[in-house]
């Protein structure tokens, strides 16, 4: 469902072929499918590549993140992303909130040329982010306003985060290990396990203020 109607709102948002970046479990899949509906190009941003990155972007630009934490992870991944008038932000699950994560904007004066914004619940407990902008905008600064939102958090300034080392301080297959079935007492002898062994916690999503 997700791929059909978002090929629709590229088609919408502009000419040219789609760039679609992808990170965390399981948007792989849906990224491929959204690139050969749109005739876009895919981009793996858990292993990303600064040499597959374009110079130069016609069409829409689409992300697609599993989680709000992938998305922060997301940030500096797309620093290299060329500017767009069209972004589209998708989160695949994440927590149930109030009201709906309306993002702000980066700063005075940065988003005037904005000429649509919307938000969209997904029926499987994602968010929908879609922007269209009378001008090409940096996709970091998209990125970086609907993490906030996501998360909770308004307009703030962005932590930096080295790109090389926030892989590892995310990584949700480790807790999904630590977090199994039984690991508490396949863990037997404590001192077998050092601090290193848990991976970090983005606070920005656990704790937003």
């Amino acid at each position: 469902m997700i791929e059909t109607v978002l090929a629709t709102a590229l088609r919408a948002l502009g000419v040219g072929p789609a760039l679609v970046g992808h990170i965390g479990s399981g948007t792989s899949a849906v990224a491929g499918q959204v690139a050969l509906d749109t005739g876009g190009q895919v981009l793996d941003l858990n292993w990303k590549s600064r040499a597959q990155v374009p110079e130069h972007g016609e069409g829409p630009v689409v992300l697609i993140a599993a989680t709000p934490a992938d998305l922060f992870r997301a940030e500096p991944a797309v620093d290299g992303f060329p500017p767009a008038a069209g972004v589209v932000v998708i989160v695949l699950a994440a927590a149930s909130r109030p009201a709906p994560p309306v993002p702000s904007p980066p700063g005075l004066g940065q988003w005037q040329g904005l000429l649509e914004a919307r938000v969209r619940r997904l029926p499987d407990q994602g968010w929908w982010w879609q922007f269209s902008f009378a001008d090409p905008v940096e996709v970091s600064l998209v990125v970086g306003a609907v993490a906030r939102a996501a998360a909770g958090g308004g307009r703030s300034a962005t932590c930096s985060v080295r790109e090389g080392t926030v892989h590892r301080a995310l990584d949700g297959s480790t807790w999904q290990r630590l977090g199994a079935p039984g690991m508490a007492d396949r863990a037997g002898a404590a001192s077998r396990h050092t601090v290193a062994d848990v991976p970090g916690v983005d606070e920005r999503v656990v704790n937003p203020m």
